[in-house]
């Protein structure tokens, strides 16, 4: 019986040690006007502990006592790191990232920055498309840009499409794209 009382006391002690290595930070993520940031990434530098914001930009995360940092980061925003000293609260404004994005053209076998693209290339909006009276995306297509051709399998409403680009006028090879 003292054996199992002092093995019970052993795991006790374990376990209060064990609980003592955490302790848990609370905070709020929001931009430069103060409004949350839905869905940041909030984690520990050199871990994988970490957590994402909910819809108020509230976050709750148990740390390690060894951990130094937190890393914060979402889309459009800068990444920031944090010191974690013997602080439970932390609330962190995100600056907005001013990144401008080139338009890409998908080639053959990978993508190119518009301004090196020497093809031609057409581009078909989604308005021209939506107030068309088709029953399929691929008849939505046909006749807006240049080099698709749409062909129907059968006569039937609803049947089978096949969609060319560039590719019935081939003499020397094969007709698909």
């Amino acid at each position: 019986m003292r054996k199992f009382f002092t093995l019970f006391l052993v795991l006790m002690l374990l376990g209060i040690v064990a609980f003592a290595q955490k302790r848990l930070i609370t905070g709020k993520i929001t931009n430069d006007s103060g409004i949350p940031i839905t869905n940041a990434s909030v984690s520990v530098k050199g871990t994988n502990i970490g957590t994402a914001t909910n819809t108020d930009g509230n976050y709750s995360l148990s740390l390690p006592v060894n951990a130094k940092l937190l890393v914060i980061s979402s889309v459009g925003y800068v990444l920031q790191e944090v010191k974690v000293e013997s602080q439970t609260i932390i609330n962190v404004t995100l600056k907005q990232e001013d990144k401008s994005l080139d338009e890409i053209v998908m080639v053959a076998y990978g993508t190119q920055k518009k301004s090196a693209f020497t093809g031609s290339a057409s581009v078909v909006k989604s308005e021209v498309l939506e107030n068309r009276p088709v029953t399929s995306f691929e008849k939505a297509l046909q006749g807006q840009a240049t080099g698709i051709t749409v062909q129907s399998a059968s006569g039937q409403p609803g049947g089978a499409s096949t969609v060319r680009i560039r590719g019935v006028g081939s003499f020397s090879a094969s007709n698909t794209p």
